[in-house]
């Protein structure tokens, strides 16, 4: 008896180990409403230009939610708080809008191999988070400053012009990187430390 006991618990050990937060539907959609909350409070607050929860909120969709409308989630904050501030016609809406749907694309690929599984190295899942960051900053600052996508656009339509346009946006991409990186990071290290405390709190039970 003793010896089924003892294989009973270190079974059910593995098992907590595994623990995923997001495992239900139910904590999927409340996930969900709250980083639509965040974004819609983030950008309605006092900022700095381009330092928002966006891109990361995209990245975290990307890696750990399942649901079909995962990938309009941070659209979906976007629009929210575009109801109220608005400031941009349609199609600077779809430049801008698309490009944040990019952030979800990378957050697939962030999560092949199963670094973000409740088994992978710390140190995976952080260069993982840092580069998709990174990645994402990068892409919107190129999409967004690319002349040519805009009719009329504010710079001449020409080679200089474009490259007047990147230099231009060299602030706005410094605050979004820091936005990135800064949130992203919050995310995903409140995601990985809430999964540890419940996998601890559901090992003492199980001990118990």
């Amino acid at each position: 008896m003793e010896t089924r006991s003892s294989f009973k618990l270190l079974k059910n050990r593995e098992g907590v180990g595994r623990v995923d937060l997001l495992k239900s539907t139910r904590s999927q959609i409340l996930i969900a409403v709250l980083l639509i909350a965040l974004i819609f409070a983030a950008r309605l607050l006092p900022h700095a230009a381009n330092f928002t929860p966006v891109a990361a909120v995209g990245l975290f969709a990307g890696v750990y939610l399942r649901g079909k409308w995962a990938p309009f989630l941070p659209l979906a904050g976007l629009f929210l708080s575009d109801l109220f501030i608005g400031g941009y016609g349609i199609r600077g809406m779809t430049i801008v809008y698309g490009a944040f749907i990019f952030t979800f694309l990378i957050g697939k690929i962030m999560a092949r191999r199963g670094v973000f599984n409740s088994n992978g190295k710390f140190g995976a899942k952080f260069m993982r988070v840092f580069g998709g960051a990174i990645a994402s900053s990068v892409l919107f600052f190129i999409v967004t400053n690319n002349i040519f996508l805009y009719t009329p656009a504010f710079y001449p339509m020409t080679f200089d012009g474009m490259i007047a346009s990147y230099v231009m946006g060299i602030p706005f991409f410094r605050n979004q990187i820091l936005g990135d990186l800064i949130y992203s990071g919050a995310l995903f290290g409140a995601y990985e430390v809430a999964r540890v405390l419940s996998a601890r709190f559901a090992l003492r039970s199980v001990e118990s």
